[in-house]
């Protein structure tokens, strides 16, 4: 889902930097998606909120989250 101050970019996946929870949208507000741990990768799903830098990724075939800067980054 698009937000509006969500730009595309492209790289391939998003590495894990820390423990966290994946939300629902690019805020701490957002609902809890599930948590994730430090060194799990997943694929970039090509969205990056531009107003504070979150991060979609592709959980599973059917289930997106958001990612803070601070918990994941982009890798190739």
């Amino acid at each position: 889902m698009m937000y509006p101050d969500d730009v595309i970019l492209a790289s391939e996946h998003v590495e894990i930097v820390k423990d966290c929870t994946v939300r629902s949208g690019p805020f701490d507000s957002c609902s809890a998606v599930m948590d994730v741990q430090a060194g799990d990768i997943f694929p970039f799903a090509g969205l990056v909120n531009r107003e504070n830098g979150w991060l979609e990724v592709e959980l599973s075939q059917d289930l997106f989250g958001w990612v803070s800067p601070q918990d994941g980054r982009l890798t190739e």
